[in-house]
C-alpha cells in the first residue's frame, strides 16, 4: 500500500494557505493543473472538502483558481454540511456549483436538489428540483421545535 500525500500547506486560495492529503498527487508545472486521487482532503480556513478525486488549475504556483471536486463530495464550514457527486469552485467569482442528488444540511434544516449554486461573496445559495425539511422552530420561534414542515419535489 502506497502511503497518503500530506501537506502543511501546498497552495493558498486568496492568501489563505491550502492543506491537502491525498492517495495520489500529479502537478503539470507546465499547464497549471494539479489531479489529486484517491481519499482527498482539502482544507482553507474553515472549510473543508473530502472526495474521490480533485483537479485543480492555477495562474501562478500557488495560487488556486479553479477546482472540480468528484465522487462522493463532502463540504463542511461551521455548521454547515454539503454532499454531492460533484462540485466546481470558481475562486476568482467565489462561486460553488454542486452538482448530482446534492444534499444541505444545517441547524437541523435539511434540503435535496438536483443542482445547488453559493456565492460566498453574497452568501446566496440557489436551488433546483428541491425537497426538504425545515424544523418550523428555525422559521417561527414560537412554536416548539418537535413540529416540522415538508415541501415535496
Amino acid at each position: 500500500m502506497v502511503p497518503s500525500v500530506h501537506a502543511e500547506s501546498i497552495a493558498e486560495v486568496d492568501g489563505q494557505p491550502v492543506t491537502v492529503e491525498a492517495d495520489r498527487v500529479e502537478v503539470d508545472l507546465k499547464s497549471g493543473k494539479a489531479m489529486l486521487a484517491g481519499a482527498v482532503r482539502v482544507r482553507r480556513g474553515e472549510l473543508e472538502v473530502t472526495c474521490k478525486a480533485l483537479e485543480a488549475s492555477y495562474d501562478k504556483a500557488p495560487s488556486i483558481r479553479w477546482a472540480k471536486a468528484t465522487g462522493d463530495v463532502r463540504a463542511r464550514m461551521r455548521d454547515w454540511e454539503m454532499r454531492s457527486e460533484q462540485a466546481e469552485y470558481e475562486m476568482g467569482r467565489r462561486m460553488v456549483q454542486a452538482r448530482g442528488d446534492v444534499q444541505v444540511r444545517r441547524a437541523g434544516a435539511w434540503v435535496r436538489a438536483s443542482e445547488v449554486s453559493f456565492d460566498w461573496a453574497t452568501e446566496r445559495m440557489t436551488m433546483h428540483k428541491v425537497r426538504g425539511s425545515i424544523p418550523l422552530a428555525t422559521v417561527m420561534p414560537l412554536i416548539p421545535s418537535s413540529s416540522g414542515v415538508s415541501t415535496a419535489r
